[in-house]
């Protein structure tokens, strides 16, 4: 039994001095001075932008949302994606405007991720059923 124990120490050491290098470069961040009893809220930072390319399924004109539905299973999956007054909205090149985009059109959407909500930014119609509408 001693010879099990031996081991577990030699491992359980190895693993110590294995790992104490990479957790003393993980960033240590300090908490912030508060008031006692009060917590901060987290930041809300955003998030790295993200891009979509697919087909909208549903358009919100009063929530100004789309969703856009993407990939092999794009019928289960999509994004619903908040359109706000300063996302550029562009079909053929043009600038354009939200009521440009309609279900079933092809978009290419760019969005970042503020708070569980997703902002585009940036939302390109490719579709020429789409265009036809708007020309």
């Amino acid at each position: 039994m001693s010879s099990h124990v031996k081991t577990l120490a030699i491992a359980v050491t190895l693993l110590v001095v294995a790992g104490a290098p990479v957790w003393a470069q993980m960033p240590q961040t300090p908490s912030p001075p508060s008031a006692p009893g009060v917590q901060a809220p987290p930041p809300a930072v955003p998030s790295a932008p993200s891009t979509v390319e697919g087909n909208v399924r549903r358009v919100d004109p009063v929530a100004r949302t789309i969703s856009v539905s993407s990939g092999w299973l794009g019928f289960l999956f999509s994004k619903t994606l908040e359109v706000g007054p300063d996302t550029q909205i562009t079909v053929a090149g043009k600038d354009s405007s939200f009521a440009a985009i309609q279900p079933g059109a092809k978009v290419k959407a760019s969005y970042e991720t503020r708070g569980g909500r997703m902002i585009a930014s940036r939302i390109e119609v490719l579709s020429s059923q789409a265009l036809s509408r708007v020309q």
